[in-house]
This record gives C-alpha cells, sequence and structure tokens, in this order.
C-alpha cells in the first residue's frame, strides 16, 4: 500500500486533491482501489487540515490516519516542520525522499539525486531506485553524498557505492542498533530500513 499525507489549510483544496489522485488511480485498472478522507471533519477556510490517500491492489478500508507516509504533500509551506521526517515510511526502498534526506544529514547539495555510480555495483544495490539513483559505465568521479557518506561509516572514500561501502554501512549500522541482519555487502530492504530509521533518529 502506498500511503500519501496532505497538508493544507482550509479553502487550498488538500481534500479534494486527495480524493482526485485516489479517483485518478483508481481509475486506471480495475484492481487499484483507493481511500481518501480528512482527519478531522470537513475544512474550514485558513485552518490546518490533514488528508490522507492511501492507495493498493486490495480494497482499502483502512480509514485510520497514517502514520508513516510514502509522500508528504505540503500545500502551504508554513506548515512544514522537520518533525515531518519522522513520519516517512521505513520502507526498505531507497528512493529521491531518503536521498534528500541523507544529502541533507550529510550536509551536501539536496537534489535527491545519486550521481555518477557505476553499472557494475548495481547488483549491490537491489532496493536502490533509479528514480534516484544514476548509474553509469564510465567512471566520473563518484558522488560528493556518496563521499560523506563513505566518510561517516569508515569506508574508503571514492564517491562509488559498492561492496565495500555497503559492507561499512552495515557494520555501521549494526553498531548503532539499527541492523540485525548478515554482513553480506548487499543492500537489500533490510539494510535500507536500517538506514531509513537511523536518519529518522537524526531529525
Amino acid at each position: 500500500m502506498k500511503e500519501i499525507l496532505w497538508l493544507g489549510r482550509g479553502g487550498q483544496g488538500a481534500f479534494t486533491a486527495a480524493k482526485l489522485l485516489g479517483a485518478a488511480f483508481s481509475s486506471k485498472d480495475e484492481n487499484n482501489y483507493a481511500l481518501a478522507f480528512p482527519s478531522f471533519g470537513p475544512e474550514r477556510r485558513g485552518a490546518p487540515v490533514r488528508a490522507f490517500t492511501k492507495l493498493d491492489s486490495r480494497v482499502v478500508s483502512d480509514r485510520s490516519e497514517t502514520e508513516k507516509a510514502d509522500y508528504i504533500i505540503i500545500l502551504d509551506d508554513t506548515l512544514y516542520s522537520e518533525s515531518l521526517k519522522k513520519v516517512l515510511k521505513e520502507d526498505g526502498w531507497w528512493g529521491r525522499e531518503v536521498t534528500k534526506y541523507t544529502q541533507k544529514f550529510l550536509g551536501t547539495v539536496t537534489d535527491g539525486i545519486v550521481s555518477n555510480q557505476l553499472n557494475n555495483c548495481k547488483k549491490y544495490m537491489p532496493n536502490m531506485l533509479s528514480v534516484s539513483w544514476e548509474f553509469e559505465n564510465i567512471p566520473k568521479g563518484g558522488s560528493a553524498m556518496i563521499k560523506a557518506l563513505q566518510k561517516l561509516i569508515g569506508a574508503k572514500v571514492d564517491g562509488y557505492a559498492g561492496k565495500n561501502t555497503i559492507k561499512y554501512l552495515q557494520i555501521f549500522l549494526k553498531k548503532k542498533g539499527y541492523y540485525t541482519g548478515k554482513i553480506d555487502c548487499i543492500s537489500g530492504p533490510a539494510t535500507v530500513v536500517a538506514w531509513q530509521k537511523y536518519l529518522n533518529a537524526q531529525f
């Protein structure tokens, strides 16, 4: 299930947008189901409003408020808070949001992209999504974010995430108490969840 949290003010259409997204998703395929609802009754103009959209391949009947969202859409920037980062779901997939929070935590450019990674290292990172990770055949200096991450975890600093970097990341997360799996040098869902939990604890 994908869960989206909408933050806005009464009159901005947060709940309407939540419903439209759900309707668009369910209309694409007969096996797509959606549920959209506000947190507290109807919108009042100017008052903070939370709305939720839940998308799944099965009928969605759970109307409880989302505790961990896949996406957070903020319609009024005055409603932004650093604490919202702890609402992001620890789902085991490393996409743009995980990259952005990693970049912000490490103090590098926050663009959601891990650039200049090597194609022959993709096999060690099955849960890194191509929407955020750029793989190439020719070395181009690696990524500033990866260099900062390697420095943090004690790995060789070269800017390329690969077997050695994943190994040191797992060791680092195990020492911090977030990772309990094997040191297998594969960044699967358990490794990414552990990093997401570590990141959420930093904000």
